[in-house]
This record gives structure tokens, C-alpha cells and sequence, in this order.
């Protein structure tokens, strides 16, 4: 499963905020579409860490750590949640492929 990021500010904020590095590519031609591909070194970011917020797939946000464990917060993501939040920013949720 590819990640990605079809928007530029998001991708730099990523960059920026939480260190994901991409790589940019194109879709078809490259007038079409633009894409940002996160780097393989740098998606085990994307794994839950200590106090990030989820947004779980029932539709409510919790704590990894205080209101939720790893384990469960892993299943969430895995099962279409996202995390929303890390040290205070926000966090770009990347799409898949």
C-alpha cells in the first residue's frame, strides 16, 4: 500500500512538523495531477505514538495512551481511523493506494 498527498501544503506541513519526507510524482500527465509519495523510511510515522489523537472510526477522537491503548489505536487505523493530532499540530492524514 502506497501513501500519499495530492496537496502540496500538506505535504510540506507534514515535512515540517513531523519530518515526513515524500517524493513528488505525476499521474498521468504532469498538467493532470501531482502527487507527493511518503518516503519508506519515514512511514513508521504514521504508526500511534504516546498522547496523539485518533479520530476512530465510530466517530469519536481519543488519547493514544490515556483514553486508548497502542494496540487498539493500531486497529483503528488499520480499520479506516487516522491520527489527527501530534505534539500540539496537526497531522495531514495521507491517502492510500
Amino acid at each position: 500500500m502506497k501513501h500519499f498527498y495530492t496537496d502540496s501544503l500538506a505535504a510540506s506541513w507534514m515535512k515540517k512538523y513531523h519530518g515526513v519526507e515524500s517524493q513528488m510524482a505525476y499521474r498521468g500527465k504532469a498538467s493532470e495531477q501531482t502527487v507527493y509519495y511518503i518516503h519508506p523510511d519515514s512511514l513508521p510515522l504514521l504508526e500511534p505514538q504516546d498522547l496523539d489523537i485518533i479520530y476512530r472510526t465510530n466517530g469519536f477522537c481519543q488519547t493514544v495512551g490515556v483514553h486508548i491503548g497502542f494496540p487498539k489505536a493500531k486497529a483503528q487505523i488499520e480499520a479506516g481511523g487516522c491520527i489527527i493530532m501530534r505534539n500540539g499540530d496537526a497531522f495531514m492524514w495521507p491517502e492510500t493506494e
